[in-house]
Order: C-alpha cells, then structure tokens, then sequence
C-alpha cells in the first residue's frame, strides 16, 4: 500500500474522478463529448494528465472484453446453480457454464443452489429494448453479468456443490418458513415486493424508499454503534466493525451498487486514516465509483451506476449550502433540491411530497428498517410489522389521491444536459437576482420540453410479444387500442396522466392485461369495449359498449367504429373494428376478427373498407386475412403483431402470401420491434425500435444513447 502513496498523494483525485466520469459518458452519448473537452480544458493544470490516460486506456481495455456478446449456441454443457428467484408458479435459476451465466426457468424447488446440472438447450441472448423508454432486459442483464438465457430442451442433476450465496439462500427460507414479513425479506436481502404493494409506492415516486439505500444503512450503522459504544468498544475496532457490516449487508443484498459503495468507501475512509492519505470525503468518493468500474465493468450497462454517481456528488457537493440550515428545514430543502434533481429520472415534481417527504423518510426508510431488523431477530414479533406497514400502504394510498405532481416527458441526454446546468450555475451564482434568473430558465426549459414532446403526433404498434397494443397521439389526443403489455410504461414515460379513449376490441387476455393497471394509474375519459363480448373482467363496469355505426372524436381525430355489427358464437368475430385517418393516412385496426366477420364487413362496407394502414387481424392467423377482405381494403402497408418464435407460428405464410401479392409492405413486430409513424419526422416517416442490432463496436453505436434514457 506505501508503494501507491506517491499516486494517491497528488491533489484533485475529485477532479480527476469527474473527468473520468465525463470522458466515460461521452463514449456512449456523443452529446456529452462537447462537456468532457471543456471540463478538461478548465482543469487542465489541476489533473494528473498521466493518470488520467491510464484511467482511460484502462477502461478502455477492459471494455474490450467484456463488450463483446457471448457466443449463442446450441448447448449440451454442464453447469452450478449459482442463484434463483422464485415466481408465482415457477423458479428462474442462475447457472454458471464456463465463467458465463445464464437464465433458465423450471417448477419451483427443481434445483438447490450449488446443484450440478447437465443441461441442453439453446442459449439466446437478451434483447435491447423494443419500445420507446421500455425495459432493456439486455442491458439490465449485462449489468448483472447475465450472459443471457437459455431455451430448455431438458435438464437433469448430476452432483452438487457449495455455492458463494448459498448460506443467503438458507437465511431467506428460514425467514420465509416463519411468514415473516415480506418487508423484512425488502429490506435485509433486497427481495422484491408483491407487485400490487409496489405499485402503491410507484404511483408517488419513491420506489427508492423501500431499495436499500444510504437511508437504510444509515440506520443500521447507527444501532451497531450505539450497541459498540454500550460495550466500550474503541474507535478503531469500531470501524472494523462497522466495514464487517456493509460487507455482510452487501453479501446479502448480492453486492447491489448502493450497498457496494459505502462498503468500499468505508474501506478507503479507514486506509485514508491510517495512511494518512489526507484525502477529502469526495476525493474517495471519486475513488470509490472508479474502483467499482474498473472491478466490475458491466456496471455501464445499468443506469443505477450513474444515477448513484449523480445523486451522491451533487449530495457533497452541496452539502456545505444546506448546512447553513438547520432543522426541518434543511430537511424540507433537501428533500426538494434532491427531487428537482432527479426529475430526468422519475419525471415528476409534487409540492406536497416534498413537504411530507422529510416525515416519510422517517415512517418507511427508517420505521421499515427499524421494524425489519427486529422481526430478524424477534419472528414473534411480525404482526406489528405487518399492521404497520398496512398502514403505511393506506397512507399512501390517501396521499396519492390527493397530490398534484409535475409530470414531465422522459428526458433525452441534451435536455438532460441543459437542465442540469442551470441548477449547478444556481448553486454557483451567489446574486439573488442571477438565482432568481436561473429558476426562471429551468422552469422555462421544463415547460418548453413538456409542451413540444406532449404535442407530438405519433402512431405507435408497439412490440409487446404475442398481443396487441395501439397507441394514438396528437395533440388534442391520446387514444390507446388494446393494452396486453408495455403501454402503461411507455405512456408514463412520455408524462401523459390523461388518457382520451380505451379501446377494448374483446376480452382476450392479450389484449386487455394492462387495462386494469392503466385505468388506476391514468385518468381514463372513455372506456370503450364490444356491444357483443360479455365477457369483460370486472373493472370494466364503466364500460360504454360500442357496435357497428358509432364513432368518437377525439381532438381531430373520428374513429369510426365499423363493427360488431351482429353477435358471434365466438367472441374473436365480435371485436370492435375501428376505422380512423391520421394525417392523412386511412387506418383500419382489425382485432382478432376472423373469415366470417370479415365477409358481413365486406357485405355491409364494401370498398368503404379501403384503408392506407391496416392492422392485421389475430397476429396474423390464417383464420383471418381472407383474400377477398384483403382486396376490398387495399393496404398499402400492412402491420402484424407477433411475439418472436411463437407457439403458433404466427404470421402464417398463407397471409404473407396474400399480402405480398397485393404489394403490401410488411412490418412486423417479431421482426422490427415497436412500429412508429411519425408525420413530422424529416425523411423517412416510419422507423422502429429493433430488438437486436450487431455485435461489438456497431452494438455498442447503437446503445450509446439508450444504455441511461
């Protein structure tokens, strides 16, 4: 260690550090290239220009590596169970083939961690997100060192072996034996909630209270030293101590980033006391995210990394102005500076949260933790945990309906940017007049891009597997057709609260899963379902039933309903048939009709069927598409939404067929991901969010922007 004093004697290590973060950023966000050079050209006399482009060959070497994808093969291997997270009905595991890990599903309790087992199958890698500001499994999974999943032909248990987190995974049943709490599981080993009490801290925002946090941690710290300080343990062996506990929490949370990083800062605070390295607390905080990068590169596939980053240097950085007051309004400050902070990431600002804000950090992150830790070590005493935490929930749930957030659209980096500059040149300036001029900038800034992103028009297919979701946007509307999956985020992401019209075509699964959770999240003007299906779930009671002949208008947009226009003994004839013109393109979205609905369309309509756009009917079957309904449409592009390798081999190659003879373009969401026609696009209209793209450097052009938006 005394042979790196030399290094970690020179001065600026914070410079250095946010130099570094810089230059790593604008590899994969070409925006941030302009911001790197003049930070740079600003501290050039105050960094170790030596250090600095060792750093960065550094990093550049070992991305090298691991940017490139695993190879996906075929597989007859064998391989450790390394981790599992149990499901509803099913068990995802971890195996570990050849220093590579992979995702694979089987019934619950099939395999223990430390299981040997011969597995066959084909291993395909995860996709990068296919809708706009949805889910990337690929990079979520990288950043977790999954190499991606595999397709199960059959397994079988050959031996067994220890495993690193096999005595967590012993804790967990233990504890899940007893019915603890689920909140105990949250807070000790970082195991999700039920999706229904997650939703309820999702609607406010603060999702981040229940991950274990500095928060938390700040805690449990606090305990351990009043029990060492009981004890009259000294100073030194304290601070052992205290590493040995964000160590333990952090094997336990599977050295999550939050965790990881105040056990390595803690570890360098006390090499920084014992070396008399005479570092600042955001020098080491610098060394700290430089450490956890370069030991673990796939972090840069996780937005978490530089979310941390952000949030706890600006947390430094800013901590001398909050100082200056004290109380519940340094909390009340705090709590708000830190909410206008991270508004690009959770893309809403509520006054009343951030009133209320310094009470619940107290009722959940510390009351939660408290109680959790004491059901740990107490079972008995879990029912007072879970009445408490019940009445957190309808807290909540009251807060919520009566909390009037700013919802902004999704921030991409160049906004990102700008919005971040005025708050740091407001913390800068010290004349209240520049202050009140910066205020006066954000806000404008906030209120200029929520206006142009809300009064986009867009036509949206989006990729959600083997289902349907629609989604139509002006700026007097926003109508969505079917709902199965990854509507609700994308609506949320674009900062939409206001939904105009639902369309409901029928009742199938894979077209109204999401309806429920849209219809609590957002406020809904119009649910509109088919006069013919009976058989919607029961929070459609408020549904209006629509038939063959009625239209609704929706800002510019008509849409005419063209059928049921008889009832069906099977209910896919009975979808709703919706006709529309966006921007002067005719569009027909078919449902799952199937050959005899079409015909009674063909008969009632005629050419009045002929459409620009047309959607094709039940993904794509050939029960639908008949070529005589095909000729009276007349598409000129025709949508099919299909799930990647389906069971039922949708799009059949008899509708291919019939389409390709009337010289229809294709698209297909198996194929081309979310499906955009946007009219206000230079070029090109139509353009698609693809689930793969090449391998290595073309692969990492291609997510340079998405791998934190």
């Amino acid at each position: 260690m005394k042979k790196l004093g030399h290094i970690l004697r020179w001065d600026n290590l914070d410079l250095l550090g946010i130099a570094f973060f810089f230059s790593i950023l604008s590899f994969f966000s070409f925006e941030v290239i302009p911001i790197a050079v003049l930070f740079l050209y600003y501290a050039r006399k105050h960094l170790s220009w030596m250090l600095y482009l060792l750093g960065c060959i550094l990093f550049l070497f070992i991305w090298i590596i691991i940017a490139e994808e695993p190879q996906m093969t075929k597989m007859d291997h064998v391989g450790i169970i390394v981790d599992r997270e149990t499901y509803e009905d099913t068990d995802r595991f971890v195996i570990r083939i050849n220093d590579q890990k992979y995702h694979f599903y089987a019934p619950i309790n099939t395999f223990e961690l430390g299981d040997q087992v011969l597995i066959k199958g084909e291993t395909l890698r995860y996709e990068n997100s296919t809708v706009p500001y949805g889910f990337n499994p690929y990079m979520y999974y990288r950043s977790k060192g999954i190499a991606g999943k595999i397709d199960v032909e059959s397994y079988q248990k050959i031996g067994k072996e220890m495993t690193f987190y096999q005595f967590r995974d012993q804790m967990i049943t233990n504890l899940i034996n007893k019915n603890v709490s689920p909140y105990v599981l949250n807070t000790l080993f970082g195991q999700s909630l039920d999706h229904q009490t997650e939703s309820i801290y999702e609607q406010l925002g603060i999702t981040y209270l229940l991950s274990i946090s500095g928060l938390h941690l700040y805690v449990l710290i606090e305990i351990v030293k009043k029990i060492l300080y009981y004890f009259s343990i000294s100073d030194q062996k304290q601070s052992l101590i205290i590493l040995v506990c964000y160590g333990f929490m952090a094997y336990c949370h599977r050295f999550d980033i939050g965790i990881l990083r105040f056990f390595i800062m803690h570890g360098f605070l006390l090499l920084n006391e014992h070396f008399s390295w005479r570092k600042s607390r955001l020098e080491l905080l610098q060394m700290t995210f430089m450490m956890m990068l370069l030991t673990n590169m796939s972090l840069l596939f996780s937005s978490g990394i530089l979310m941390s980053y952000l949030i706890v240097t600006i947390i430094y950085l800013v901590k001398p102005w909050f100082d200056t007051y004290d109380g519940y309004l340094k909390r009340l400050l705090f709590s708000g500076f830190l909410m206008v902070w991270l508004m690009p990431f959770f893309q809403r600002f509520d006054l009343i949260l951030v009133i209320l804000m310094p009470i619940l950090i107290v009722l959940i992150a510390y009351g939660l933790t408290i109680g959790s830790l004491l059901i740990g070590l107490i079972p008995p005493l879990a029912p007072l945990l879970d009445r408490y935490s019940q009445w957190i929930e309808h807290s909540l749930i009251l807060l919520n309906k009566n909390t009037l957030p700013l919802v902004i659209p999704k921030m991409e980096m160049p906004w990102t940017f700008f919005f971040y500059l005025f708050i740091i040149a407001f913390l800068l300036v010290k004349s209240r007049i520049k202050k009140a001029w910066n205020i006066l900038l954000c806000v404008s800034l906030l209120v200029i891009f929520s206006y142009v992103e809300k009064n986009e028009s867009r036509l949206l297919f989006l990729d959600v597997g083997q289902g349907d979701a629609t989604i139509v946007e002006t700026k007097n509307c926003v109508a969505v057709i079917d709902s199965f999956s990854k509507a609700h985020d994308y609506l949320k992401h674009r900062g939409i609260t206001h939904i105009d019209y639902l369309f409901l075509t029928h009742s199938d699964i894979d077209h109204i899963k999401e309806a429920e959770v849209i219809l609590r999240d957002f406020h809904v003007d119009h649910m509109i379902g088919s006069a013919e299906v009976d058989s919607y779930p029961l929070y459609s009671q408020g549904m209006q039933k629509a038939k063959g002949g009625d239209q609704y208008s929706c800002g510019d947009i008509i849409f005419h309903i063209l059928a049921p226009l008889y009832s069906y003994e099977d209910e896919n004839n009975a979808s709703l048939v919706i006709q529309f013109n966006f921007w002067g393109k005719q569009v027909l979205l078919t449902g799952d009709i199937e050959y005899e609905a079409e015909m009674d369309l063909i008969s009632f309509y005629g050419h009045k069927l002929k459409s620009d756009i047309l959607k094709i009917a039940h993904h794509g079957s050939n029960t639908s598409s008949a070529s005589l309904f095909l000729f009276y449409v007349k598409p000129q592009l025709a949508i099919i939404s299909a799930g990647r390798k389906n069971r039922y081999q949708f799009p059949h190659d008899e509708v291919l067929d019939r389409l390709i003879s009337l010289d229809a373009t294709i698209y297909r969401t198996d194929q081309q991901g979310t499906i955009i026609f946007d009219p206000n696009r230079k070029g090109e209209k139509w353009y698609f969010h693809l689930p793969f793209s090449p391998r290595f450097w073309y692969n990492m052009y291609r997510v340079r922007g998405r791998m934190y938006g």
